[in-house]
């Protein structure tokens, strides 16, 4: 496996806004008049106004920007693009409010693309070393990231901070646009991600997104919260996942866990993780022979 050095090499001399991103801007819009861009399918026409299981129609809503240091350390400084609308519905959200299909058409305000560009051009200038696109989740806001990437420089370097539930017709278009795929690979199995996020299919897409990501020569790092009492359903079968059918794929350990939006309602996700819990996480990634980062 490749060091960091080498990998980050190639990163900060990437060019990432692809010649053909205008013929990217049109299939992604063909792809929400029935919309299929996360593995939901719900098949609405968002560009005539229908919303989702997301709760977005054809126009992303910005919640926040901001200079971000607290992302892991060789993505800092980064500028964090806060989007409404999310395909999960965790009990745990930090941003329940905005991810809820109710709340989403009404958060945050209208992006506007060729102005907002500006934002962006203004971040690098303050030191940001990529656009980092998360929210909610950037995937079912494919079509407004792309017309801002239109109007940014062409060595723009891209994050995407994803669920990672999106679908093949998304990733085709994802190639050769992102630089650092940040993942969240939240449970290790199908059941745990029903009960606590409401997603079916979870462990058979989340890991063929992977897989995608890193075959395209992107930078790809899973993220894992350390969730109370899920290391041996969730974490170790992560591990074992990464370790065995996706060499090549860092670690980053999130902790503490804490018990936010719903998650105080659901039996064993109450409380807060404790430092000890984290260790171990990065003890049992680190036996797995992971590349854990921080």
């Amino acid at each position: 496996m490749p060091g960091a050095s080498a990998r980050w090499r190639r990163y900060d001399g990437a060019s990432m806004v692809p010649a053909d991103i205008e013929a990217r801007i049109e299939r992604a819009r063909a792809l929400m008049r029935a919309c299929t861009l996360c593995e939901r399918r719900c098949g609405v026409d968002r560009l005539a106004g229908e919303r989702g299981y997301c709760g977005l129609g054809a126009e992303a809503r910005l919640v926040r920007e901001l200079l971000h240091f607290g992302e892991e350390l060789e993505l800092c400084p980064s500028h964090a693009i806060y989007l409404s609308g999310c395909s999960f519905r965790c009990v745990f959200c930090m941003s329940g409010p905005v991810v809820l299909k109710q709340a989403a058409p009404r958060c945050g305000v209208a992006l506007e693309p060729q102005r907002f560009a500006q934002v962006v051009a203004a971040r690098r200038a303050q030191g940001a070393r990529n656009v980092n696109f998360l929210g909610g989740e950037p995937s079912v806001n494919l079509l407004a990231v792309l017309e801002l990437l239109r109007h940014c420089p062409p060595d723009t370097r891209v994050v995407w901070n994803s669920n990672m539930y999106y679908t093949p017709e998304q990733a085709e278009l994802l190639d050769g646009v992102v630089d650092v795929y940040l993942g969240d690979w939240k449970f290790g199995n199908d059941a745990c991600a029903m009960r606590l996020a409401a997603v079916p299919a979870y462990t058979q897409v989340v890991r063929r997104n992977f897989e995608r990501a890193l075959v395209s020569g992107a930078r790809v790092i899973a993220r894992y919260l350390v969730m109370p009492g899920h290391e041996r359903c969730c974490l170790e079968p992560i591990c074992r996942m990464l370790a065995q059918q996706l060499p090549g794929v860092a670690l980053s350990v999130l902790d503490p866990y804490l018990p936010l939006f719903r998650a105080g309602r659901v039996p064993g996700m109450d409380r807060a993780s404790t430092p000890a819990e984290g260790e171990r996480a990065r003890a049992l990634a680190a036996r797995y022979g992971l590349e854990v980062v921080r």
